[in-house]
């Protein structure tokens, strides 16, 4: 399967590789480093899930988001990438991607490159806010991934066709984190109504206060 990705889709990947390589600055490699970082591991978007389950008005935002998220990483951390196999672009020395994974700073990964983790957490995280909140503005998350997959292929930590393919399935499983989240929250109000519907950490810090 990887030789067969690497095959199919190189000149697309090599096509974008190359354009993100005649962009790579000083600034831009601090720059999509630290951005990269929003989505490590899937962590710091955890992190933000959990801390919307503390408040009574976004607790379903944070709810949509986690199931989103852990969908995803089924499908991408868990099923495909040891499935697949692919090798990170930087994984021969002498090519092309090699030398401009130097040129972008020679961040290390760990793990398999196909698809790429960032760009489906991102990705799912989007689906999950998007169809949480107005859809008048909603629908700006969507650039969260757009930069995501840029700074992933900008670094050559991964080919395009991984960013591409990492979207696809961070959109599958963020609507599917969202119907499940959906779901069981309707189950939470049935059974679990004064916890879900009214607690809250300001209603707990009120209550401190007051007593």
């Amino acid at each position: 399967m990887a030789d067969w990705l690497n095959t199919f889709f190189a000149s697309y990947d090599h096509t974008l590789a190359a354009a993100m390589h005649g962009v790579q600055t000083a600034f831009g490699n601090v720059f999509f480093n630290l951005f990269s970082l929003t989505s490590k591991g899937g962590i710091p978007l955890i992190l933000t899930g959990l801390i919307l389950l503390l408040f009574q008005k976004t607790r379903s935002v944070g709810f949509r988001m986690l199931f989103a998220i852990a969908v995803g990483a089924i499908f991408t951390n868990l099923l495909i990438k040891p499935l697949v196999a692919r090798p990170r672009p930087y994984f021969t020395e002498g090519t092309d991607y090699y030398d401009w994974w130097l040129a972008a700073g020679a961040q290390t990964e760990s793990e398999y490159s196909f698809p790429s983790g960032h760009s489906t957490a991102s990705m799912a995280t989007a689906i999950a806010l998007f169809f949480s909140l107005p859809k008048k503005w909603s629908w700006a998350f969507f650039f969260y991934p757009l930069v995501m997959g840029m700074a992933r292929v900008y670094l050559m930590v991964h080919f395009a066709s991984d960013v591409l393919f990492g979207f696809l399935f961070g959109a599958v499983g963020g609507v599917l984190g969202v119907l499940a989240a959906n779901g069981i929250m309707r189950l939470f109000k049935g059974k679990v109504k004064t916890f879900w519907q009214e607690w809250s950490i300001v209603r707990l810090f009120r209550k401190k206060q007051d007593s």
